[in-house]
């Protein structure tokens, strides 16, 4: 059997701060913020934000502070329904994976993770698989995932967790592991990777030696989510070693693009 290969990856056509800007937009699961992997380094230790990607949770930079009520209460312990909420999603690339939030001084951090429903990723089928509380507001609030399943969509929210309600906002930058992605990967792809070169993209991949596929088709979109279909490569017939490929896109404006 041959099969044709969607593929994904997160382009940055221009350099400019993923951090979220004040006010915020990612306040509800409807407009949560896919994570970038370049998230996942260098948030220092300790007790504040001092690198990494720094989020604002203030109320003065939310338009509504009231948790989002569609998703489960966390079990990690209970929250005032005035504290802030930011949701983010992400692709599993793992089995297992750290979710880890380090906040300022001011703010004790929490976070929760959710399982979606695949097919339909609405805030009714989210279903909690961590959820964890700092000791106080001088520590970071971590979950361990295990048992997740690689290309499936997950969410999580940070909030804040005290009976002060000063302590429940805050700033915070987040810190994760490997096997957090902002897209999913076909099984067989070895290595993905895009680079700008002039106005232009290249984008290159490899698969494993023995991989059957028919064509390779790809698609951009702007926001991750509605994708349109750039171009279409013939898969090479050689199975005997690994298969590299290129594709060359030539965006008409800057910004962020998401190619599949």
């Amino acid at each position: 059997m041959r099969y044709i290969f969607t593929l994904f990856v997160l382009l940055t056509l221009c350099i400019n701060a993923l951090a979220q800007s004040c006010p915020a937009t990612n306040e509800t699961f409807a407009t949560s913020a896919l994570i970038d992997p370049n998230w996942t380094f260098g948030c220092s230790s300790g007790t504040s934000c001092s690198g990494g990607t720094i989020f604002d949770n203030r109320t003065t930079c939310q338009p509504t502070i009231t948790m989002d009520a569609c998703a489960p209460s966390p079990s990690c312990g209970t929250v005032s329904n005035d504290a802030s909420g930011l949701w983010f999603r992400f692709y599993a690339t793992a089995t297992t994976a750290v979710v880890s939030v380090n906040p300022s001084v001011s703010m004790r951090s929490a976070v929760q993770v959710f399982s979606v429903n695949q097919g339909s990723p609405t805030c009714a089928s989210l279903a909690e698989i961590g959820c964890s509380v700092a000791a106080s507001v001088s520590s970071g609030s971590l979950v361990n995932l295990s048992g997740l399943t690689v290309g499936n969509l997950y969410f999580y929210r940070v909030f804040g967790s005290a009976s002060n309600a000063a302590q429940r906002t805050g700033t915070f930058c987040f810190c994760g592991s490997s096997g957090l992605s902002s897209s999913p990967l076909a099984a067989n792809i070895r290595s993905f990777a895009a680079s700008k070169q002039g106005s232009n993209v290249l984008i290159s991949w490899s698969t494993y030696a023995g991989t059957s596929a028919q064509r390779f088709e790809l698609e951009k979109s702007f926001d991750g989510v509605r994708f349109n279909k750039i171009g279409s490569l013939a898969a090479n017939s050689n199975s005997l070693s690994d298969n590299l490929y290129d594709f060359t896109d030539w965006p008409n404006m800057q910004g962020k693009y998401f190619t599949g």
